[in-house]
C-alpha cells in the first residue's frame, strides 16, 4: 500500500490504524472510512453486498502466497502430503474477489 501511494505521489490523511482484519471490516461496514485489505479477507462481505470494492487505478495489488519449510529437515509424511496438496490444489481454496466494482 505504501509503495502504491508513493508511486502515485499520494499522501493520505490517516485517522487511525487497526491491526485486526475483523476490526477493519467492522469499521468500514459502520461507515468509518475505507480500507486497503486483502480480497480473500473480505470475500464473504463482498459477496453478501455488505462491502464493495472500489475501482482504483493500480489496484488490485496482486501478491503471491508462499509455503516455507526448513531445508535441513526431512518432512514427515503428513507434512509432505500437506505441502504436496498446497502445491497442487491450494490456489483454488483462496476466494476470488467479485468483478463488480464501484
Amino acid at each position: 500500500m505504501e509503495q502504491l501511494f508513493e508511486a502515485n505521489e499520494f499522501q493520505p490523511v490517516i485517522g487511525m490504524e487497526m491491526s485486526s482484519n475483523e476490526t477493519i471490516k467492522q469499521a468500514v461496514t459502520a461507515g468509518l472510512g475505507i480500507a486497503f485489505i486483502s480480497a480473500h479477507t473480505v470475500a464473504t462481505e463482498l459477496e453478501d453486498g455488505r462491502l464493495v470494492m472500489l475501482d482504483i487505478a493500480g489496484l488490485p495489488v496482486v501478491r503471491q502466497w508462499y509455503v516455507v519449510r526448513r531445508s535441513d529437515k526431512t518432512l514427515l509424511p503428513p507434512a509432505q502430503a500437506m505441502l504436496d496438496f498446497f502445491a497442487a490444489e491450494g490456489a483454488k481454496y483462496l476466494p476470488k474477489a467479485p468483478q463488480k466494482r464501484l
